[in-house]
């Protein structure tokens, strides 16, 4: 039809559909150089991920005794997290605030991971509605390495233990993480 067509990819490893497409842009907003190699380098505009309001850099000041964790597994929440940082908190020697987003499906399962393991005062939620709240107030993420979860880390400021999905497309969690 002779209309421009572009395209967001916002992981290091481009995905089926955009390699399907690539041919055929105009344009290719992209996040990482390592996804930029399918494309004419005339149509690349790295810009990053497009972020929602709310996710800037924010003032970092360490005041309570408890060091303040947030545990991210993506709005579906990550099976692995879920089943093995309940147990891991518990054995640490340090006084914790955990606040672990788990998803809704795991969301009992999750608790009771808690209460048996003796950790009790966690705070366990399905989903977090305010993300750049609830960033701004940790002093550590614990997380997925999605190109969204990684990119809203970063523009808030705050310093992170991403485990990568280890079945993700193309391996491009651990690429995430790493660039």
């Amino acid at each position: 039809m002779g209309l421009p067509v572009a395209l967001m990819e916002p992981n290091s490893v481009i995905g089926l559909a955009n390699l399907l497409m690539a041919p055929f842009i105009s344009r290719a907003y992209t996040a990482f150089a390592l996804s930029e190699k399918h494309f004419s380098q005339e149509f690349i505009r790295r810009y990053g991920v497009p972020l929602r309001p709310g996710f800037e850099p924010k003032p970092y000041a360490r005041s309570e005794e408890k060091l303040k964790i947030l545990v991210l597994g993506g709005s579906q929440g990550a099976k692995a997290l879920n089943e093995v940082l309940p147990k891991t908190f518990s054995e640490l020697k340090t006084s914790l605030s955990i606040v672990h987003q788990c998803g809704h499906a795991h969301l009992e399962a999750v608790r009771a991971r808690y209460k048996k393991s003796g950790y009790q005062s966690a705070e366990i939620v399905p989903f977090i509605e305010d993300m750049p709240r609830a960033l701004e107030n940790a002093d550590l993420v614990v997380g997925r390495a999605g190109a969204g979860a990684v990119s809203e880390i970063l523009a808030v400021g705050r310093p992170s233990l991403l485990i990568p999905y280890p079945f993700a497309s193309g391996d491009h969690q651990r690429l995430n993480a790493q660039t």
